[in-house]
């Protein structure tokens, strides 16, 4: 759980700290490639 408050909960969740009166937030989460599981490129071809 993710908590967004100017103040911290200090109840465990996960703190995203804002500041008060702020009306828009823009929130982004990268997911980084799994090399693992890609599939053969062209060049990798016999």
């Amino acid at each position: 759980m993710i908590t967004f408050t100017a103040a911290d909960p200090e109840d465990g969740t996960y703190w995203m700290p804002v500041i008060a009166g702020e009306p828009y937030y823009f929130i982004v989460r990268y997911y980084g490639p799994d090399l693992d599981a890609l599939p053969p490129g062209p060049c990798d071809r016999k």
